[in-house]
């Protein structure tokens, strides 16, 4: 382990295989330009590293923990704010290139959803390389949502993702809140959601491979109505015509 606390200038390079952990809170600052390479693992703890150089870390590098790296920083290796059980954040002064993996773990928490976080304090947030999400509570459901990174603003795209199976999500948030929605849960319907303004209805989900269907008695049948695709508004309602059913089906 090592205890943080003053001002270098110079090169410091993490190339030995293994872990490196950053105790007591503490800052080195200065022209440095940091590597964390192959193979070696750079625990933050809750320290400020990276001073005023660059920071690389390097394909098969890690960086973890809930420190701060102030440096110029390229990723070409993992990004795993916290550690391996525990949510946390890595925050960046600013802006990180991202070109490797970025290890999100996530915890429905009883409905006030957690998720590791990178945190951009200065400047835009510009995905890349691949987003990998892992669950570590218990089952999802429709509407929970994990903020998985904070910015000024949202830019890019990850060349891969990987979430947790049995679900269908919605990504579109990462450019413009940081954050992932679960839009389905497999095995159910995504929620259907209505408004009403001058008797006229209007209808909107989140998943395409569901059809909007409706009917004239709660039993059905049901007919599928054409061209209703995650939306769809009806006619004014008159209180004398039957009364109508919808649901969604797929």
């Amino acid at each position: 382990m090592l205890t943080l606390g003053g001002t270098a200038i110079g090169n410091i390079n993490f190339a030995k295989a293994g872990k490196q952990i950053f105790t007591g809170g503490g800052t080195i600052s200065g022209a440095i330009n940091w590597t964390v390479n192959d193979g070696s693992t750079l625990d933050t703890g809750v320290s400020t590293v990276g001073g005023t150089g660059t920071f690389t870390v390097s394909s098969l590098g890690t960086v973890k923990g809930n420190g701060t790296v102030s440096g110029t920083a390229t990723v070409n290796g993992t990004l795993a704010p916290g550690t391996a059980s525990t949510i946390g954040t890595l925050t960046f002064a600013t802006a990180p290139t991202l070109n490797g993996t970025n290890l999100m773990k996530i915890n429905r928490n009883g409905g006030s959803p957690l998720a590791d976080k990178i945190v951009v304090t200065s400047g835009a947030v510009t995905y890349g390389g691949a987003l990998v999400v892992a669950n570590m509570g218990t089952v999802l459901q429709v509407g929970d949502t994990f903020t998985g990174f904070s910015a000024g603003s949202y830019g890019g795209a990850f060349t891969s993702t990987q979430l947790p199976a049995g679900y269908t999500w919605d990504t579109s948030p990462l450019l413009t809140s940081g954050a992932i929605t679960v839009t389905a849960v497999a095995g159910g319907s995504p929620v259907l959601n209505l408004s009403t303004s001058a008797g006229v209805l209007t209808f909107n989900w989140t998943d395409p491979s569901f059809s909007l269907q409706s009917s004239t008695n709660v039993a059905g049948p049901y007919v599928t109505i054409p061209g209703a695709v995650t939306g769809f508004t009806t006619n004014a309602v008159l209180s004398l015509v039957p009364a109508q059913f919808f649901r969604l089906s797929n």
